[in-house]
């Protein structure tokens, strides 16, 4: 009698209260790591770990090398082909000028697109001809596509990278962007029609506003304008380099005649350099300046304004790993005859 009173006294107190011992077991862990000072270090402590592990750690390191005409002539000979990598405006056209007379008749028309990973029928560069391309020259846009080639290039191939100073490259490639609008090129498409887009055209000189020069080129950075140095020389570049140990060269753009005297020797000895500023000299372009309406030459006003337009514009923001490009650049410009050796090293 007493048990039944009992538990229709207490029944729905005692459910209460293992109920409420229930909820505390299953979000006690919780509430500890939201209270705890100790437990949220230690769980960003663990995510930080965790992020880290997850980072490519290389076996082994760059070590740069000048080198000589001797040992560029030497690993010409050496390798079964030679492929030319570069940005935009670092001496492409000049290369594969030169590659399409060097090469075999049959071959001159192969690997010869912007970029060789664009093709979409790769397998021409195999069945087109029995006579392959001794020397492929290409542009490369993105870190990914260059990986590629590092990691699949063979022992055999000789990589030769054309490198042209970030500032000097993208005022060549805006000159180059607006020569060919002023011009009417159809291979460059222009924002709007080109006599609305220049405030005016006077025969070979084209006059183009200073706010829509900022706003319709610099900024958007169009064609090859955004195909930069340091977009492309990137932690995945130099990560490739490391890990996959090709056989590669660093060479100023500046001497791309040398390079291609050296390779005419093994593979076209009747022939020489095709090096030659391709802008056409007879255009010339005007900024119309905001402060007083006075015109100036494109050329006067990039090199005035470069050092501002790189940070204000932030035209680095896809770069990473710089100080690596930097110490490339300081490295190669310390090389007396303008070659660089890239060699991957174990770590120590």
């Amino acid at each position: 009698m007493y048990y039944s009173i009992l538990r229709r006294s207490f029944g729905p107190l005692l459910l209460f209260a293992v109920s409420v011992a229930w909820l505390l077991l299953q979000f006690y862990p919780l509430l500890v790591t939201v209270t705890s000072p100790t437990a949220a270090t230690t769980t960003t402590a663990a995510t930080t770990t965790t992020a880290a592990t997850t980072t490519p750690n290389s076996v082994a390191q760059i070590s740069w090398k000048c080198t000589n005409d001797s040992e560029i002539r030497r690993k010409i000979e050496s390798a079964d082909n030679v492929i030319i990598v570069m940005p935009a405006k670092a001496a492409g056209t000049s290369f594969k000028t030169f590659a399409t007379k060097c090469n075999n008749p049959k071959a001159k028309n192969l690997g010869f697109s912007s970029n060789i990973y664009d093709r979409k029928v790769m397998k021409e560069i195999l069945t087109n001809s029995w006579d392959m391309p001794l020397i492929i020259p290409s542009h490369f846009w993105v870190p990914s596509q260059l990986s590629k080639l590092l990691r699949n290039a063979s022992r055999k191939t000789l990589i030769i990278y054309s490198h042209r100073d970030e500032s000097s490259r993208f005022k060549s490639a805006t000159k180059h962007v607006l020569t060919s609008w002023c011009q009417g090129a159809p291979n460059l498409p222009i924002p709007e029609p080109r006599l609305k887009f220049f405030d005016k055209i006077d025969g070979n000189n084209c006059y183009l506003n200073e706010n829509k020069f900022i706003d319709k080129v610099l900024k958007p950075r169009p064609w090859e304008m955004q195909m930069s140095t340091n977009a492309l020389l990137t932690c995945q570049s130099y990560h490739s380099i490391e890990e996959y140990a090709p056989n590669m060269i660093f060479v100023d753009y500046k001497n791309a005649t040398k390079i291609q005297n050296l390779l005419s020797e093994k593979y076209c000895p009747n022939m020489t350099s095709t090096f030659h500023d391709s802008t056409p000299k007879t255009i010339k372009l005007y900024i119309t300046r905001e402060e007083d309406g006075g015109n100036v030459l494109l050329s006067d006003w990039m090199d005035r304004k470069m050092p501002f337009i790189e940070w204000t514009l932030q035209i680095n923001d896809k770069a990473s790993c710089l100080v690596k490009t930097r110490q490339m650049e300081d490295a190669l410009g310390s090389c007396e005859g303008g070659f660089l050796d890239a060699k991957s090293l174990p770590r120590k």
